[in-house]
């Protein structure tokens, strides 16, 4: 009995690391709620600059390079703004299907696990600035 527990244990730790294949944070589609449609990035052939207002949600996606197991895998998403980060511009959060939504803490709520791939809310607490931008550096 002692030894099938070592081996699970042994099964578990050697389980292949969760590693990102794709991130998207939807420029246009979060445009829309955030009045953001106008800037010029929103409007190019394929914008990878998704900008959105503070205080208001705003969604990704995550595709994983092995299928996301909810129970097993813990994900968090690091968010800095600006070219000298502050502690207010800044924003480190895991991502919970039960998160609650705190308007003094940046939160990631998980909306839905398919295989590989996680669709994430995300609200966002900054005092300095009305507008940010989320841009995919590749």
């Amino acid at each position: 009995m002692l030894y099938d527990k070592y081996i699970f244990v042994l099964d578990f730790y050697n389980m292949e690391p969760l590693q990102v294949d794709v991130v998207h944070f939807y420029p246009r589609e979060n445009a829309q709620p955030h009045n953001t449609i106008k800037f010029e990035v929103i409007n190019e052939e394929n914008p990878t600059t998704t900008i959105v207002r503070r205080g208001q949600p705003f969604n990704g996606v995550v595709r994983f390079t092995r299928p996301f197991d909810e129970n097993e895998d813990i994900v968090q998403l690091m968010f800095t703004l600006g070219d000298k980060p502050q502690m207010d511009t800044q924003g480190a959060m895991f991502i919970h299907r039960d998160a609650v939504t705190d308007k003094h803490t940046w939160t990631a709520k998980l909306l839905d696990v398919q295989s590989d791939t996680v669709s994430f809310e995300v609200s966002i607490y900054l005092l300095l600035y009305d507008k940010i931008a989320v841009e995919l550096k590749r």
